[in-house]
């Protein structure tokens, strides 16, 4: 694996882990590796086994395409990665707040896109 691919990797996981509030050591204890090696993986110096990818993608929610090739990631993963921890009914109150957003969002497209017509 070349340098540059194991940035790229590097990052994506780092976005993830982040996405889900957890610091290097936290999450290098759930994934069973040491902070060191999981600093290494997020800077790129080093790359993981397939077993370390699998722990990753599955304590994250994240599929391996999305974190080895950059390509496969859906919208909804993001928004999964952020409530997985969730119990139900903060999860319902989540997705209230995010059809809140989409409806007004939807709106204020619909006013600036008939402002904009003669």
């Amino acid at each position: 694996m070349t340098a540059k691919t194991c940035k790229a990797i590097g990052k994506r996981v780092k976005e993830f882990r982040k996405l889900h509030g957890y610091t290097q050591e936290k999450f290098a204890e759930i994934i069973e590796i040491t902070t060191r090696f999981m600093s290494d993986i997020e800077c790129g110096s080093k790359s993981m086994s397939l077993d370390t990818l699998m722990k990753i993608c599955e304590a994250l929610s994240v599929s391996a395409d999305y974190l080895l090739f950059g390509r496969g990631e859906q919208p909804e993963n993001r928004i999964s990665a952020l409530t997985a921890g969730l119990d139900e009914k903060e999860t319902e109150y989540v997705e209230d707040l995010v059809r809140t957003f989409v409806k007004f969002a939807i709106n204020e497209k619909m006013k600036n896109n008939s402002e904009e017509q003669p």
